[in-house]
């Protein structure tokens, strides 16, 4: 599995919707190898993706549908301060006039899978709730702390250099801290690797 700052539409090419998330950008960038499979390209590209935050990220996937690209499948990254409940992300789906088809619930909604339907377009859309109580960061942290064996706060994993903490670790490591995208990037492998 790797990054590409480019979005074609190719069969497991899986389109990335962050809002101002360069933080998850660096952190998806170091730990896509993990999942060794190179056929799997998450994208993060520069496309027309309104710049946003929260659930409005979401207009992001539309915006790409309507853009007239291939898509088959995306990943979206959010805290969990966005979300107090997954019930949102159904409503913001729906209010952007998409039918939800199916959705799996995965770790008790720190991950989703959504088959979703949005005029023509049949979009299949992993989730992930990212933190424990309010973002990223905090598994981060977890992830620093078992690695390098001392105590790093959710401010201090901002300044984590993620290339040497995500060659240091192990898959169980990542996948106890970092649960949700472990799991989803595991499926996505498994679906499209």
């Amino acid at each position: 599995m790797r990054t590409s700052t480019t979005f074609k539409g190719g069969k497991s090419e899986i389109l990335v919707i962050l809002g101002d998330g360069r933080y998850e950008e660096r952190i998806l960038t170091y730990i896509s190898p993990k999942f060794d499979d190179e056929n799997v390209v998450l994208a993060i590209p520069s496309l027309p993706l309104p710049r946003k935050t929260g659930l409005a990220m979401l207009e992001g996937l539309v915006s790409i549908l309507h853009a007239g690209y291939r898509l088959q499948a995306a990943l979206f990254i959010i805290d969990k301060e966005h979300v107090p409940d997954i019930g949102r992300i159904e409503d913001k789906l729906r209010s952007m006039g998409c039918h939800i088809r199916s959705h799996e619930i995965l770790l008790d909604g720190k991950g989703l899978i959504y088959d979703l339907l949005h005029g023509v377009h049949e979009v299949r859309l992993y989730v992930v709730i990212a933190g424990e109580a309010t973002c990223m960061n905090e598994e981060v942290a977890k992830l620093a702390t078992k690695i390098y064996r001392k105590g790093f706060s959710k401010e201090d994993a901002k300044r984590v250099k993620f290339k040497e903490l995500m060659r240091r670790a192990s898959m169980d490591a990542i996948k106890e801290s970092l649960k949700g995208l472990s799991t989803i990037l595991q499926r996505i492998k498994r679906e499209y690797g």
